[in-house]
């Protein structure tokens, strides 16, 4: 995901060295880190909600998030949304709150700013 999310005036060499850095001063290794096998170990609801005109991450890697999770699950893809304005629309705030309240959230627990 690092190198699909990696900014095209960083070379391959440029990211490896991020890596090793990440690595170094996070003490852990990058190879060990998978959001999808995480997902797999999750079991609580997720909602995930992904731009389908997503520049920075592609919309496949909800997907294969989506795919992994082990419990209740809903994957919201938001035509013509991109990164960071996927809550734009009133319809995907029907969508979130129809996904809570399916499982029994309060409204006043789900209320948020829009």
């Amino acid at each position: 995901m690092v190198r699909e999310r990696a900014p095209w005036i960083a070379t391959r060499a440029d990211v490896n060295r991020a890596l090793a850095l990440a690595e170094q001063r996070g003490t852990f290794h990058i190879a060990e880190v998978s959001p999808r096998k995480a997902a797999a170990r999750i079991h609580v609801p997720v909602l995930l909600i992904h731009g389908l005109d997503d520049r920075e991450t592609p919309a496949a890697h909800s997907q294969r998030i989506y795919d992994a999770l082990a419990g209740p699950r809903r994957l919201i893809m938001v035509p013509g949304a991109g990164h960071n304005d996927t809550l734009r629309d009133e319809s995907v705030w029907r969508e979130i709150d129809a996904w809570l309240a399916a499982l029994s959230i309060p409204k006043a627990a789900r209320s948020a700013p829009r």
